[in-house]
């Protein structure tokens, strides 16, 4: 028989030579190591995500509600405008006045928060009751408190309790006293019944 005659440049396609079957192992042996070592990725990482998520990483979003609004509560608070000296300013630098004349400003600061601080209360309904929120603020440096005022209705027995027993700061910030000097200041809150 004979052999058709091929066009010029065109090769025969076919398994005839014996380099071939070589190159095509070399390939299945590389494809099936590549594909194990995918499947034992996929594996180990499963396994981790499992042991990882024992609810440590999961967000409360009722609960960062929560602490969002405080903190924009006492954002409100400190940049509400009060009287010092017959001068108009804000919480925060009233705080800041205060805090290098204690003896002059402990006493007005006092009493303008507590003002700044009664019209923040409010009312609402837990279980048929009618129950206030009071708030109480805070200053401390280096976690000493130097300095606190309270609304009207703020009950230190009635406070939102913290882990240990103690008031829970709702929210706190830093503000900066001077280059190397900054006080903490939180808002907590009470949830007394409202009396009639």
């Amino acid at each position: 028989m004979k052999k058709k005659a091929q066009p010029k440049g065109c090769k025969q396609i076919g398994f005839r030579k014996k380099g071939q079957i070589g190159t095509i192992m070399t390939w299945a042996v590389a494809f099936t190591i590549v594909l194990f070592l995918m499947i034992v990725f996929i594996i180990i990482t499963g396994a981790l995500s499992k042991t990882k998520s024992s609810g440590e990483n999961e967000i409360n979003l009722e609960e960062s509600a929560e602490n969002l609004n405080s903190q924009r509560e006492l954002m409100k608070i400190l940049n509400s405008p009060v009287e010092v000296n017959k001068k108009e300013m804000s919480v925060q630098e009233a705080i800041k006045f205060w805090f290098f004349d204690r003896e002059k400003y402990a006493e007005v600061l006092e009493k303008e928060m507590k003002k700044v601080l009664d019209g923040f209360e409010y009312e609402y309904v837990e279980v048929e009751t009618v129950k206030v929120r009071g708030f109480r603020v805070a200053v401390f440096l280096d976690e000493k408190e130097l300095f606190e005022a309270r609304s009207e209705r703020f009950e230190l027995g009635f406070c939102i309790i913290d882990l240990f027993g103690g008031c829970e700061n709702l929210a706190g910030v830093y503000i900066l006293m001077s280059d190397s000097t900054s006080v903490y200041v939180v808002i907590q809150g009470s949830q007394g019944a409202k009396d009639v």
